[in-house]
């Protein structure tokens, strides 16, 4: 596409905040993670959706500034290019 052609049809469809939150919470439980927080930045806004805790045996549902520990996970990141 040459650059400022606007496409016939939108490529990107607008994000409904309900379902967003229930595809982020059904996957916290079908990976068996205690919380997770998902940010998500599109033209049609920000979309933020949290599900579980972020200390077990209690209800602290993950904010947007919530650090998580990752311990080694970057490790599998594949940086060449």
């Amino acid at each position: 596409m040459a650059v400022g052609c606007t496409p016939a049809t939108p490529t990107l469809r607008h994000i409904d905040a309900a379902a967003f939150t229930s595809a982020v919470t059904d996957a916290a439980r079908q990976l068996g993670v205690p919380g997770a927080l998902v940010l998500a930045v599109t033209p049609h806004g920000r979309f933020v959706a949290s599900a579980g805790t972020t200390e077990l045996g209690e209800q602290l549902p993950p904010a947007v500034d919530t650090r998580f520990r990752i311990a080694s996970n970057t490790k599998t990141y594949n940086n060449t290019n």
